[in-house]
């Protein structure tokens, strides 16, 4: 869900995400970087809220952190460094 509108001359996009259980969450979060980046080239402002269901510091989130791959992690971390 997004929606896009604008405040004081600024222009934003808050997108609603729910992050997916199962094998497909890298490929959410590959997809959800596209559109921000996306917006971000549009000139918006971008707030992602939602249920992310990513575990940011495996280390000191997770209590069995061993037995997770985390491959989601590093997608869903990018998009806080693309911009």
């Amino acid at each position: 869900i997004e929606i896009q509108f604008g405040i004081n001359g600024e222009r934003y996009s808050v997108i609603g995400t729910h992050g997916p259980h199962g094998t497909d969450r890298r490929s959410h979060w590959e997809k959800m970087r596209k559109i921000v980046e996306d917006r971000i080239e549009e000139g918006n402002k971008v707030v992602l809220i939602g249920d992310m269901n990513v575990t940011a510091n495996p280390h000191i989130d997770r209590y069995n952190w061993k037995a997770d791959r985390h491959t989601e992690v590093e997608a869903y971390s990018e998009l806080f460094t693309s911009a």
